[in-house]
Order: C-alpha cells, then structure tokens, then sequence
C-alpha cells in the first residue's frame, strides 16, 4: 500500500504491515528511494502464490525486502 503522511509518500508492506517512510512529494522519486531499499512493487499477477492476500480490486502490493526474502 502506498500512503501520504504530512504529504509525504510511505510504503507499507503488504504481507508485514512495515512502513518505509521517502520523504518524497512525488511517486516516481519514492518509488526509486523503495527500490534503492529493496522494496517490491509488483503486479498482482506476477506475485509468488505463497504472497500477500491482496484486497479485492487492489491489483499492485508493496512488498519489503524482508518479506521478499521469504517467498
């Protein structure tokens, strides 16, 4: 999940609810500061059948390193 907090972009992950906060105002810049941090942005489609149980209609998930790391 992706929200603002005081209009800065944070990550959450979406299997262990850890936050990322970027302290970026613009999405392309958090995105690149969440990769630099081994971060996942993916595809629902593309996620590993044992990853996060996304909402319906949520189609994207934020994924930590640390989460990443266990699939």
């Amino acid at each position: 999940m992706i929200a603002r907090r005081k209009e800065r972009i944070v990550f959450i992950c979406d299997e262990c609810q850890g936050e990322l906060e970027t302290n970026e105002l613009e999405r392309e810049e958090a995105l690149v500061m969440a990769k630099d941090h081994g971060w996942k942005n993916m595809k629902k489609e593309r996620l590993p059948s044992n990853g996060p149980k996304l909402k319906q209609g949520v189609n994207w998930a934020n994924i930590c390193k640390d989460c990443y790391e266990e699939y």
